[in-house]
């Protein structure tokens, strides 16, 4: 596998990397370096630090050219990743993995982040819009709605609505129950001393007279306050007190506040499906799961204190991508019940309620309960989610706490630099020390990526994403080159399995077509050309030590759906038409295809590289192809590299990659994933044999040692 950058151009690429996007940040009291997502901050807020482009940037400068020239970028992005997944979660199966960070630059050795920006967008009590470093609010306080969504999910991402309230009491002997947003006249949102936000709205009680004739009982006030704190600004503190009118209290009893979420399943990719429920530690109560609940109301929980966490989880989707919806209530023994209202397609309304028997004179019901919304996550781990909520309230203010999109990458970057530094290619390897962390910590996450993927159920590939799965698969391949275990072999063999399963076969009217088919994940009706690629360099890589006969023809199905293409795209507001290339897929339900086509660079560089890796399995005798698609591997591979290097241009001192045709932003993804596609970036790997030194490498290390000296 040759070089396809010049020495010159390859260090004015990795420049832009150091020169632009290298930044400071501070987590868990250490400042450390890492790599900001693009060049210039977005308005009003820090820099956006996200975990899986910093792993591919680490990938890329573990690479021996690389790491060689200059090792201290890399380590340090090491140390990063370490960072943003190494707090320790005792009974986990691992440590948490944030998606990103989001933070200004710290005062020079003040070895704490800084403050949290939450910004104000609209301070319309009736429109008013809020956004975090995680998430984005909206609502009409007039109506009691507070609509909330992570950020880092998107369009079309599920949202928690905070709206749904009832108030219960008994009054002279009557039970009577008032719908919380239609009592409300008061609503009002403020800035706190602090930085915070804090929303609110209130109205009287009010009951029907003993008599029908009678004039309305004002009972007391009833108030919700929803509190956002820069210090802990993933969580939603919500607090709701009742408090009743002079001479009141002795006429009231069996009083019920309730806290809810409504709406929560609008459609069947927002659905909502399972509730669960941890009890208090010094219960010694096993956690309890409510799934498949049937249609209308079910009593989930009964009593006080039988709950010191509540979450609502998406199922069927991979962890990254399925959101979860974390309740802890601040004083569990106030809880009298938890009930759940399931529609056709998953739960529709949940409602908690806390209560006191009877109140004294001048004496207040307040009930408090913190929230968090999560864009995905190790739901099913009970000791992971009680970590989520305790960084939540003690971790950096800047976290984005949904599980990283692409464990993959991490991982895949981890295994790579440990073996490279076993291989012998490096003049100043990591200390022994250091690297039996690295590895520790690969291998404990890799283990509950497949405990939460559990791929010896049935259901298993509804929870694969093609691309994620793909990179762990990487990492499995170098971990066993690196140590020739068993373990790690099964482990590649499930992988393989899995993205063998997601290869859909093209349906076309022509019987006669050559054989075609594109790996497109369960839970998604496209295949991806990213996912597509991915899994295309996994497989290839693997052929070259794994004697399995359904390898090749599955590269060359795939092969076979890689198409040129035509697309269009609205960049700096107006549409630009551009060709590339792109994968398509038969869907059998519309009876038509579809297409994904590369408008973003790191689509195109992620194909580069897998068909790079193929031609490498192919000149190995790992695979076979026919004289016309060897040819049509050639072309392609040459095409698709003539496309991305249009895609570079000076950025002062540096190149930098641009993210689309004519876009002239660019950001780490598509930055290291550029330079991994145009460097023999697999070869140094290919070369080393399970547990043994890189073929020639210990003469190459003397070499580079004497040079440097």
């Amino acid at each position: 596998m040759h070089d396809c950058l010049q020495d010159t151009v390859r260090r004015h690429l990795v420049r832009f990397l150091r020169i632009r996007l290298a930044r400071r940040v501070v987590l868990d009291g250490r400042e450390l370096v890492a790599l900001a997502e693009t060049a210039a901050a977005p308005a009003g807020e820090g820099d956006v630090f996200c975990t899986d482009s910093n792993a591919k940037a680490a990938e890329l400068l573990s690479h021996p050219a690389l790491w060689n020239e200059d090792p201290d970028l890399a380590a340090g992005l090491f140390d990063f990743l370490l960072a943003m997944g190494g707090q320790d979660c005792p009974g986990a199966a691992a440590p948490l993995l944030p998606r990103r960070l989001i933070a200004r630059p710290p005062a020079p050795g003040a070895g704490v982040p800084p403050a949290a920006r939450i910004e104000i967008l609209s301070d319309d009590p009736r429109d008013f819009a809020i956004r975090t470093p995680m998430h984005d609010y909206a609502g009409d306080l007039s109506r009691g709605l507070v609509v909330q969504s992570v950020r880092s999910a998107g369009p079309g991402a599920p949202m928690l609505r905070h709206t749904g309230n009832l108030f219960e009491v008994t009054h002279q002997g009557r039970y009577h129950c008032v719908d919380v947003e239609d009592a409300i006249t008061a609503f009002g949102l403020e800035r706190t001393a602090t930085g915070g936000v804090r929303l609110h709205h209130a109205g009287p009680v009010r009951v029907p007279g003993k008599e029908p004739a009678d004039a309305p009982v004002q009972l007391g006030t009833l108030r919700y306050e929803y509190a956002i704190e820069p210090e802990h600004p993933a969580l939603l503190r919500l607090t709701v007190s009742f408090t009743p009118e002079p001479g009141v209290a002795g006429a009231i009893s069996r009083l019920r506040l309730t806290t809810a979420c409504d709406e929560l399943s609008p459609t069947e990719s927002q659905a909502f499906g399972a509730i669960l429920v941890d009890p208090p530690a010094s219960a010694g109560i096993t956690p309890g799961r409510f799934a498949g609940l049937p249609p209308g109301t079910t009593t989930v929980l009964e009593g006080g204190g039988a709950a010191a966490l509540i979450a609502l989880v998406q199922e069927g989707r991979p962890p990254g991508f399925g959101h979860g919806v974390y309740l802890r209530p601040r004083d569990p023994d106030r809880m009298v019940s938890l009930t759940a209202t399931v529609r056709s397609v998953g739960l529709h309304w949940l409602l908690t309620r806390y209560g006191a028997d009877s109140l004294q004179e001048q004496e207040s019901l307040v009930v408090c309960e913190d929230r968090l919304l999560v864009g995905g996550g190790l739901h099913d781990d009970a000791a992971a989610r009680g970590a989520l909520m305790a960084r939540a309230e003690a971790g950096p203010p800047g976290l984005d706490l949904s599980l990283c999109l692409d464990q993959g990458a991490v991982l895949n970057a981890v295994a790579t630099h440990l073996l490279l530094a076993a291989g012998g290619h490096y003049v100043r390897p990591p200390p022994p020390e250091r690297l039996d962390r690295l590895r520790a910590w690969c291998e404990r996450r890799i283990e509950a990526y497949f405990d939460a993927l559990a791929p010896e159920r049935p259901d298993a590939p509804r929870r694969v994403y093609a691309r994620e799965l793909a990179f762990v698969a990487l990492a499995l391949d170098c971990l066993w080159r690196l140590g020739g275990e068993a373990r790690h072999r099964r482990r590649l063999g499930q992988a393989v399995d899995l993205l063998l399963g997601l290869l859909r076969d093209a349906h076309g009217d022509d019987p006669g077509a050559p054989p075609e088919a594109a790996f497109r994940d369960a839970w998604s009706g496209v295949a991806y050309l990213d996912c597509h690629a991915a899994a295309m360099l996994a497989l290839a890589r693997v052929a070259l030590h794994r004697d399995d006969p359904r390898l090749g023809p599955a590269l060359r199905r795939a092969l076979g759906a890689l198409r040129l293409a035509t697309g269009e795209i609205a960049e700096d507001g107006r549409g630009v038409v551009f060709d590339s290339l792109a994968v398509r897929c038969w869907d059998p339900e519309r009876g038509t295809w579809t297409t994904d086509i590369a408008a973003w660079s790191y689509k195109l560089a992620l194909l580069l590289r897998a068909l790079r890796a193929m031609q490498a399995a192919l000149a190995a005798g790992a695979i076979e192809l026919a004289a016309e698609e060897a040819a049509r591997l050639r072309f392609l591979a040459t095409l698709c590299l003539d496309l991305l290097r249009d895609r570079i241009g000076l950025a002062e001192d540096a190149l930098e990659v641009r993210l689309g045709p004519r876009s002239g932003a660019a950001n780490v993804e598509a930055q290291a994933w550029t330079v991994l596609a145009l460097m023999p970036t697999d070869a140094p790997i290919a070369r080393t044999a399970p547990g043994l030194p890189a073929e020639g490498e210990t003469e190459r290390r003397a070499a580079l040692a004497d040079a440097a000296d």
